[in-house]
């Protein structure tokens, strides 16, 4: 079964423990794409640094890295595209684009291919995140 298609661990847990008796775990599209989101959202809410087991686990702190520089937002879409590699595997070939800096508030789009029902699907989500490093995750449609 590709690794799209399946929920990840606490969710087939939360499955289990609330007595529902599904036993497949295949999902709809909107709900592997939601756990997706929710799983990025998690990623990108985290910095780098604060996880013990996992020093790597996050994003770096972005504080003062917003720019207008285009070789730095280049520098900055590509860790992020490299977190996304490292912790979301049911995200592949992850592409982050840069959608601009207003108001101190940096937005990018994530695009990839989720692998759902033996076929790709494509995700798209926008990302918001302020100079306090908070987060806003979407899907882009």
């Amino acid at each position: 079964m590709p690794s799209g298609s399946r929920p990840r661990l606490f969710e087939r847990l939360e499955t289990a423990q609330s007595g529902s008796r599904r036993r497949s775990y295949a999902l709809r599209t909107d709900d592997v794409f939601e756990s997706i989101q929710a799983h990025l959202m998690e990623i990108f809410s985290v910095r780098q640094g604060t996880v013990e087991a996992r020093p790597d686990y996050g994003l770096p702190d972005f504080s003062g890295r917003f720019s207008t520089d285009e070789k730095q937002m280049r520098k900055v879409t590509r860790e992020i595209e490299y977190v996304i590699e490292q912790f979301e595997p049911r995200l592949h070939s992850p592409e982050v684009t840069y959608l601009g800096t207003e108001h101190e508030v940096f937005a990018f789009r994530v695009t990839g291919q989720v692998a759902i029902d033996e076929g790709l699907q494509t995700i798209q989500l926008r990302t918001v995140m302020d100079r306090d490093n908070l987060v806003s995750v979407r899907t882009d449609r």
